[in-house]
């Protein structure tokens, strides 16, 4: 008795078919997911290359953005400390003035010392202004 061995040709390509089908609709399927045409090498090795060099030169422009944005921060906390001293100096002024009167008396005079002393010493905690630990003026 001969063994005889059936092949069913038409069943394999069947299935050749459905597998490489399955294949293109998983590809599709994950192209429309990610609304991305590259999503590998395998779809476009060189677009893949020039699509991580872009992703990576974003990265860094939105990394330049946030270090813009705290230098920015920074610099409006410093600028209010100017502001604040460039007020006092002014009231300093318009104090000294006031206090070289003749009418004032020296109870007048020692009030407005006491007064050129707070604001001095606002001066100086303005010079140790801090943004994140760091002083900003000094």
């Amino acid at each position: 008795m001969a063994m005889v061995v059936k092949n069913n040709m038409s069943a394999k390509n069947t299935l050749n078919e459905l597998n490489k089908n399955e294949k293109a609709r998983t590809k599709n399927q994950k192209n429309l997911s990610t609304g991305m045409k590259i999503n590998s090498a395998e779809d476009d090795a060189s677009g893949y290359a020039i699509s991580e060099k872009m992703q990576t030169q974003i990265r860094s422009l939105n990394q330049d953005l946030d270090n813009t944005q705290t230098a920015m921060s920074m610099l409006k906390v410093a600028e209010g400390g100017v502001q604040s001293t460039v007020d006092i100096l002014s009231t300093l002024k318009e104090k000294v003035i006031n206090a070289a009167n003749d009418t004032n008396t020296d109870e007048d005079r020692a009030i407005i010392q006491k007064e050129l002393d707070q604001a001095i010493s606002q001066i100086d905690e303005n010079a140790n202004v801090m943004y994140k630990g760091k002083v900003v003026l000094d």
